[in-house]
């Protein structure tokens, strides 16, 4: 897969697969992904993070190190082991949907930026 650069960094662009994960079970693993879901600060440069638990879904907003603030709406789908962020502007999702899935065989960790028809379209962000 091709990736571009950014910040010095390579970017997820059309989707990032990790190697293969070794040294724990996929429920652990699947723990730490919902604890990132709602600690992102643990896991990435972030501040002030709020979370809302609503029916159905949470809600997220937090501050990049840029000061940009982001709100998310986050899908936990437990039984595929899939956890959606949807981006939120103005109170209204927009369709544009980052995608974080836990593989298996051999177990990896799969993330990706989707837009509102589940087509994958760039996603400009470091993928480590």
């Amino acid at each position: 897969m091709a990736y571009n650069s950014v910040a010095g960094g390579r970017e997820v662009g059309m989707g990032y697969t990790s190697p293969a994960i070794e040294g724990t079970n996929d429920s652990e693993l699947w723990q730490q992904m919902i604890t990132k879901a709602r600690m992102p600060q643990m896991f990435i440069p972030v501040s002030d993070v709020t979370i809302e638990d609503k029916d159905g879904f949470i809600f997220r907003k937090m501050t990049r190190p840029d000061d940009s603030v982001i709100c998310e709406n986050i899908y936990v789908d437990h039984d595929n082991k899939s956890i959606r962020f949807v981006v939120v502007e103005q109170g209204r999702e927009t369709g544009l949907t980052h995608v974080n899935a836990l593989l298996h065989g051999p177990t990896r960790i799969e993330y990706y930026c989707q837009n509102a028809n589940g087509e994958r379209v760039p996603w400009h962000v470091p993928s480590s």
